[in-house]
């Protein structure tokens, strides 16, 4: 305990302080340290008694049935939110699989029709050549009609 500059200790100073050195309108009280003590000490056993007790109350005590039930409900809530994660998970593969084979059907769909393109610009090609070349014939003079090979 620290002392103070008269040597003495507060607690015991502050019980014989007198007016002068504590101006206040009401007289100051203080409890006494064993009123404390004993306040304390029946707080303290109260708590351990209580304590003391919860423990052979609650082995005798009969399990409660709902808590059961709401740990039974629990674990097949959580049985079942694995299951749909797991589900999901297995779902999101999916359609990550099936995008990547949507983005390579589009791929070459658009590399067919570029070749079904060509190949009809070269047939309409070829077709208005064969008639400028052939529009005698197509005119009806046979003689000027090409000869089949």
């Amino acid at each position: 305990m620290s002392q103070d500059l008269a040597g003495q200790a507060p607690l015991a100073r502050a019980g014989t302080m007198d007016k002068e050195s504590f101006p206040v309108t009401a007289p100051v009280r203080f409890a006494p340290f064993p009123a404390l003590a004993r306040q304390a000490a029946r707080t303290l056993l109260a708590s351990a008694l209580i304590a003391g007790l919860a423990g052979p109350l609650a082995a005798q005590t009969k399990p409660d049935p709902e808590a059961e039930a709401r740990r039974q409900l629990n674990e097949e809530q959580a049985q079942f939110a694995a299951k749909q994660v797991a589900e999901n998970t297995q779902k999101e593969q999916l359609h990550a699989e099936q995008m990547v084979q949507q983005e390579r059907n589009a791929t070459a769909y658009e590399a067919v029709m570029k070749q079904y393109n060509e190949l009809v610009s070269r047939y309409e090609a070829d077709r208005a050549q064969w008639e400028s070349e052939n529009a005698a014939c197509a005119a009806g003079d046979k003689d000027s009609c090409p000869k089949a090979k």
